[in-house]
């Protein structure tokens, strides 16, 4: 029996819409940036962060653009929602033990008490707003979450500023990384995944 032919790209051409370069392509995490899963993974860690994890999604998110870049633009929809979802559970346990949340916040890494005051205050003077600061400033969105819920701001609300809090901040830097995937195609191949 004869084996099938092999088609190969012409020239100038890349290989399909999802592959990642062949070096990337050959490691198991370049494959599991190339795939669906990415997805899953970078809304399952927006979810966790806005909650109580404290490593930031860009960290997978800017994987996959710089190796998949064409897997950016689904993988930062699913942060979003993630983050949402993450936010909205963060809401109801702040308003059920507000003061417990406080703690835990407190206690994660990179917070400190004078954060949750900083986001307290600008949620006052500025409103919902004020989710659109904390990027700017390196505060987490958790903050202001959980700030939102002793001034009494609803959740529906909150939800969308979450939303717009991530695309703001995560965008910017998913949008980036893609270009670097996309312009730097072959150098990217060339230094394959550690």
């Amino acid at each position: 029996m004869k084996a099938p032919e092999q088609r190969t790209p012409r020239a100038g051409r890349s290989p399909g819409p999802a592959r990642a370069p062949e070096s990337v392509a050959a490691h198991p995490l370049g494959r599991l940036a190339a795939s669906a899963r990415a997805t899953w993974i970078a809304g399952l860690w927006a979810f966790a962060e806005a909650s109580l994890f404290f490593v930031v999604p860009d960290v997978w998110l800017g994987y996959v653009a710089l190796y998949a870049p064409r897997r950016a633009a689904r993988g930062l929809a699913a942060v979003v929602v993630g983050a949402m979802a993450g936010g909205a559970l963060l809401y109801l346990a702040s308003a059920a033990a507000p003061r417990t949340m406080g703690d835990l916040l407190d206690a994660l890494p990179g917070v400190a008490l004078a954060d949750l005051g900083q986001a307290h205050g600008e949620l006052a003077a500025q409103g919902l707003a004020a989710f659109l600061n904390g990027p700017l400033q390196g505060l987490p969105v958790k903050l202001y979450v959980h700030e939102a819920v002793s001034l009494g701001e609803p959740l529906p609300g909150v939800a969308v500023m979450v939303a717009l809090n991530r695309a703001e901040r995560i965008g910017i830097s998913t949008l980036v990384m893609a270009l670097a995937g996309v312009l730097g195609r072959r150098l990217v191949a060339r230094f394959p995944v550690p």
